[in-house]
């Protein structure tokens, strides 16, 4: 199989457990949908997304409630942000948002149960986006702003939290910490700091094995408990020395029956 090169920002993609694929954006050319098989490893289809040249998306997720692709568009013209469906086997992308809303996210997570899509913004802010509207639900600024920096977020549907890597400022040690979307507070429970460098939002959540994977930049995978915040495996990837990892998903079944983790790696299949 032929290799392919990825969107330049990292971890845009989503993992659909009920038709066995991997969706991400590819090329540097921007805005071409990549939707690969999880039994084969090869490319389905690569189409050019509808909003190509007036759109960029930079953001999507998977919703195993009504199994649909979700993004972030931004448009050109005025970089608002818009909340969009997109077809992955035809690349038709549908605008779900009325109006556009300003944001400039780095990492995303949708939660199901609830019908939002969060946000985190680089000057701290947690944004929630109704799935069903496209509207901003709520904007809040973190309560540890200043003290830690949000490296990813990822929502649980098994106990409906939002959890997130917490990168504290003075010593550049992680944590894991609960978010509340709504109001901004923010709760750390690891007692203690680990890792360092984590490559912002490519990570993903186990829920049946109540546990956060998350990549390092030096290539390295982290496991921690969710419940008790430690780091309960470390280890470098076995191809780190000829392969880059630019994306990580965790496959669960429907929303309720976890199966397994997917990387996705720059290399060819």
């Amino acid at each position: 199989a032929t290799g392919f090169t990825l969107y330049p920002s990292q971890s845009v993609s989503a993992l659909d457990p009920i038709n066995k694929r991997y969706s991400f954006m590819g090329s540097t050319t921007g805005n071409i949908f990549y939707v690969m098989s999880l039994t084969t490893g090869n490319v389905v289809s690569q189409n050019q997304l509808s909003n190509n040249g007036s759109h960029n998306t930079t953001s999507i997720e998977f919703n195993c409630a009504d199994t649909a692709i979700y993004a972030i568009s931004q448009k050109t013209s005025n970089l608002l942000n818009y909340l969009t469906k997109i077809n992955p086997l035809t690349g038709s992308v549908t605008t779900i948002s009325s109006f556009g809303f300003a944001t400039n996210l780095y990492a995303s997570t949708i939660d199901p149960i609830n019908k939002r899509y969060y946000l985190m913004s680089v000057n701290d802010t947690i944004v929630a986006i109704s799935l069903s509207s496209g509207n901003v639900i709520s904007k809040k600024k973190l309560s540890n702003t200043g003290a830690y920096d949000i490296a990813s977020i990822e929502f649980n549907i098994t106990d409906t939290t939002l959890y997130a890597i917490s990168t504290k400022t003075i010593n550049q040690l992680d944590y894991l910490s609960r978010i509340n979307p709504l109001t901004g507070s923010v709760t750390i429970i690891s007692s203690t700091g680990f890792g360092q460098n984590v490559c912002t939002g490519m990570s993903t959540i186990d829920p049946l094995g109540n546990q956060y994977f998350f990549n390092s930049c030096n290539d390295s995978l982290y496991t921690v408990n969710l419940s008790s915040g430690n780091l309960t495996y470390k280890a470098k990837f076995s191809n780190s020395a000829t392969q880059a990892f630019w994306a990580l998903d965790f496959e669960q079944q429907v929303c309720s029956s976890p199966l397994s983790i997917d990387d996705f790696q720059n290399t060819e299949f």
